[in-house]
């Protein structure tokens, strides 16, 4: 049984399956890291909100090279 699979190209199934994964990801993320907040005493608004979502956006390609690297 061959455990490593060989891809020969990227085709758009692939890509979709990877974007929506890391879509799926960042979405878990930043609603865990925003429902966190409220219950340590934040006031859990919109601009905490757009902020973690800021934060995924800086940190989602670091973690996408480590993870494909």
């Amino acid at each position: 049984m061959n455990m490593l699979k060989k891809y020969e190209e990227w085709n758009w199934e692939r890509i979709r399956r990877h974007v929506l994964y890391w879509l799926s990801w960042s979405v878990f993320f930043v609603t865990i890291n925003h429902l966190t907040g409220k219950e340590s005493g934040c006031t859990g608004t919109y601009n905490e909100l757009w902020q973690w979502i800021a934060f995924e956006g800086v940190v989602l390609p670091i973690k996408i090279t480590y993870t494909y690297l």
